[in-house]
């Protein structure tokens, strides 16, 4: 059945969509040709009066606007719905997102391996009853499920409540609880991992998590016997019951991030992590030969937090005391009674790493010594050499290793790996002259240079030449370490071409575009850097130059609304002036030569610079340009030492386009801050500065031309923020290491992030500095909270305007420490992902997420 044809009626022995009435023998399947989009057709369960099994997958109900829940289970019997895939329902005010009928004899199983999340309308649960009543028995044996309570409801409620497994959350409003309700009767948690969550407005001290209000008589809460069951809620005191059901419990709660292990805990299927800022005890009895407290597998145990307490843990079959945060084996222990104690080393630690400059060294404690005190020692080889080149000296470069612990004469070793670090792939710009020469010659070593460790054995490969007049492929060639390049007079006059570098030691093969830019023929003029006039009579135009004819501008009409003066000249030698001066007395002069060579001096007023805003100037739109020899110049002058925010008008601005500051001696820097605006760009520059417009945005062969993010990612490697991952290939769906944004932001900031023992080195010493980021675990995965944050301290930490309330799921989902920074990035138009829904706060960034979130941070907030 396609929930696409309509509401579906579902009774004992047969079911009913549109005019469609068959038989269904006790088991229905129903799904929905387009699960991305949502259905308001409704499925509802008739007459149960045995037992009807129900398959749903992928389906996705939004009936918020409708009159009936989407899953509504009106009469007694039993339901067994198993879901497979991805599974969304939301119902109306006063329904339940899955509502259950209020009789005690109607039964609600759920099992699977797919997902639910039912969300409830005013005054009805997730899952469960509406506001007249509480419904029947829910059970939930496995599968992902999360319920979220409309206003005044229970995430899950019910007469009877059982969770025996799978991953549940609950979120309940604020005066309600997450789990249970004013009816609720009794509530089983004996397995799986449960999450009584609340919204933003948290709760009332008198209401509980789990259980009913505080002022009623307390429910029954059964653990039940298998030991399974990881239970989170917001505080201490947030469980109906619990004084009752303590001393029976089997499993794991946490209130808030203290942790405790109660009665005996078997996670050996389920797994266990403990976060980073989360506290576990497990208390008990000592004794080896005590019962352990905590049941667990080495593959599905992970302490990011702390764990502490005197009881036992197995895992994997052998015993293990708790000490300073850590497991220690007791079963590997000889007995006390043995006059001989055997020594055993093992090696638990793994020094492999990526190479970043420093030894690769096994971490503390990474050994185990049983039956001996003596000092114990640690030596390294490279794997394929002899015993008897062993050291103390930890390796630093790239290759296969073996580490040897060694303790009053016992020897464990490990093999471990330094893995080669990839290099950013880097752009080597190169201008070449027409001179008559047939051949030159660009030297590619220094492009190699910095991840050279001895310099043998490199090798230069030439890459696929892009068709081209000036260079075609036979024109170019690698001799050694040197391009060599007989270029074709005419043509294009910038070109790209490719070059991988490798053999290095430590480095994988380096990605070298070498961008070539050829000068127009012999009776061309390259244009040179041009003139910073002082004075409108040093311009050309002015006294003492040659005159031309002068009219008043085309468009004189439109300037004139803006209270703008203009006056074109034309110059004999076919170059035209344009003058402009504004309504505050800030000036422009525009040359535009025979060529269409645009050069543009602009002499800001005092009053200009006393304003407030972005000073707009007073001159003609100038073209985006690829080609730097053809790019515009813009020199903006004033009163001296000022530094202005002026906005230059530009026709057809690209995501990519930026202002190029020119120095004296040809010297060119991007100005990563160009902030785009309706009509060119916006930079803020000393007086005296002059600039280049130029579109520098890069192209990429694994980016589709309708790619979603296309002009993110020509925003961010148009300023140079961060690159390609090749000279051809973006790896737009890779993810951002903190590092990496570390690094980006301080590009943003100006520094130069070059040098340093790892290349992330002087990026987090920037974010540590500027109280960006605590420079913690660069190498990890960034999330989206982890990013809005370095982003939102960034920005100076601005009060925030905007609320995740509009997401829910999000909202509760977001770390205590992100709150603020994720509301302002919802008020700022951060967050909304290509589809119109949010970020998820947890997940991790990739590297064409992270170039939007930047795009929209510099167009928006900075």
């Amino acid at each position: 059945m396609d929930l696409a044809d309509g509401d579906i009626l579902i009774f004992a022995d047969n079911y009913m969509q549109g005019d469609n009435f068959e038989e269904h023998f006790g088991s229905c399947v129903i799904t929905q040709s387009d699960p991305d989009t949502p259905v308001t057709a409704v499925i509802n369960i008739v007459q149960a009066v045995d037992t009807v099994n129900i398959t749903i997958e992928d389906i996705f109900i939004d009936a918020s606007n409708g009159e009936r829940a989407a899953i509504d289970i009106m009469e007694s019997g039993r339901i067994n719905l198993t879901l497979k895939g991805r599974n969304r329902v939301v119902s109306p005010e006063g329904h339940a997102g899955v509502m259950i009928a209020d009789n005690e004899d109607t039964e609600l199983f759920i099992r699977g391996e797919g997902s639910l999340e039912a969300r409830g309308g005013s005054g009805g649960a997730g899952i469960g009853g509406g506001p007249d009543g509480t419904a029947g028995t829910v059970c939930i044996e496995s599968g992902t499920v999360a319920a979220y309570g409309g206003e005044g409801a229970a995430g899950i409620e019910g007469g009877s409540i059982q969770i025996l497994g799978g991953d549940v959350t609950a979120v309940g409003a604020a005066e309600a609880p997450c789990i249970g309700g004013s009816g609720v009767s009794g509530i089983t948690l004996s397995g799986g991992t449960i999450r009584a969550r609340r919204g933003a407005d948290g709760a009332p001290e008198n209401v509980y998590d789990i259980g009913g209000h505080q002022d009623t008589e307390p429910v029954i809460l059964d653990p039940g016997d298998e030991g399974r069951a990881i239970v989170y809620v917001s505080g201490p005191d947030k469980i109906d019951g619990w004084e009752a059901a303590r001393e029976r419990w089997n499993g794991i709660v946490w209130e808030g991030n203290a942790g405790m292990a109660y009665g005996a805990v078997d996670l050996s299927e389920s797994g266990l992590t403990i976060e980073t800022g989360q506290t576990l005890e497990v208390p008990g009895d000592p004794d080896p030969a005590a019962d352990p407290v905590l049941t667990v597998t080495e593959s599905g145990f992970r302490n990011h937090g702390t764990i502490t307490g005197t009881g036992l843990v197995m895992m994997d079959g052998e015993k293990y005391r708790i000490e300073d945060n850590r497991l220690v084996s007791l079963t590997q222990e000889p007995p006390e009674e043995l006059p001989e104690e055997r020594v055993e080393v093992t090696v638990t630690g793994d020094p492999s790493k990526t190479y970043d400059g420093t030894a690769a060294v096994l971490p503390e404690r990474g050994y185990t010594v049983i039956g001996s005190d003596e000092a114990v020692n640690v030596f390294y080889k490279a794997r394929t050499a002899s015993n008897n080149t062993y050291t103390t000296v930890p390796p630093v470069n790239a290759g296969e290793y073996v580490v040897m612990v060694l303790c009053a004469g016992v020897s464990a070793e490990k093999a471990f790996t330094i893995r080669q670090a990839a290099p950013e792939a880097a752009v080597l710009p190169v201008s070449i002259r027409y001179d008559g020469a047939e051949k030159y010659t660009v030297e590619l070593s220094d492009a190699a240079a910095p991840y050279l460790l001895t310099g043998d054995g490199i090798v230069y490969t030439l890459g696929t030449v892009p068709e081209n007049k000036c260079l075609p492929a036979d024109a170019v060639g690698i001799d050694g370490s040197a391009l060599t390049l007989a270029p074709v007079p005419g043509g294009e006059a910038a070109i790209d071409i490719p070059v991988a570098v490798s053999g290095f030691t430590n480095y994988t093969p380096l990605a070298l575009t070498v961008r070539v830019t050829l000068t127009p023929e012999e009776g061309q003029q390259t244009p040179e850097p041009p003139p910073k006039w002082e004075t409108p009579n040093d311009r050309p135009g002015g006294s003492g130059g040659a005159q031309g004819t002068s009219r008043p501008a085309a468009n004189a009409p439109a300037e004139q609304d803006a209270g703008i003066k203009t006056t074109e000249t034309v110059q004999p030698d076919g170059s035209k002036l344009v003058e402009m001066t504004g309504p505050d007395g800030t000036a422009s002069t525009t040359t535009v030569s025979a060529s269409g060579q645009t050069v543009t001096v602009v002499e800001i007023s005092e009053s200009a610079v006393a304003g407030e805003g972005a000073i707009k100037l007073p001159m003609p739109p100038v073209p985006s340009a690829r080609d730097a020899a053809r790019a515009p110049f813009v020199t903006v002058n004033g009163p001296e030492g000022a530094v202005v925010t002026v906005e230059i008008p530009v026709e057809n601005a690209a995501p990519g386009t930026v202002a190029v500051v020119v120095s004296a001696d040809g010297a060119r820097q991007v100005l990563r801050q160009t902030v785009p605006t309706e009509s060119g760009v916006a930079v803020s520059v000393p007086t005296g500065t002059t600039m280049q417009i130029v579109d520098n945005g890069k192209t990429f062969t694994d980016l589709p031309p309708e790619y979603w993010a296309g002009d993110a990612v020509s925003f961010v490697t148009g300023r140079e923020l961060f690159g390609g991952t090749s000279a051809s290939a973006f790896s737009p769906d890779q993810e951002m290491t903190r590092g990496m944004l570390m690094t980006v932001l301080a590009r943003l900031d100006g520094m130069d992030t070059a040098g340093g023992q790892n290349w992330y080195d002087k990026g987090m010493a920037w974010a540590v500095e500027r109280g960006v980021s605590s420079g913690d675990d660069p190498e990890r995965d960034v999330t989206c909270e982890q990013m809005v944050t370095m982003l939102y301290r960034y920005a100076g930490s601005p009060s925030a305007a905007g609320s995740l309330a509009g997401f829910p799921a999000d909202a509760y989902s977001v770390s205590d420490y992100a709150v603020f920074s994720m509301d302002w990035a919802m008020g700022s138009g951060l967050l909304a992902d290509a589809d119109g829904g949010l970020m998820v706060p947890k997940d991790s960034v990739t590297r064409a997420q992270a170039a939007v979130l930047l795009m929209r941070f510099v167009e928006r907030a900075l």
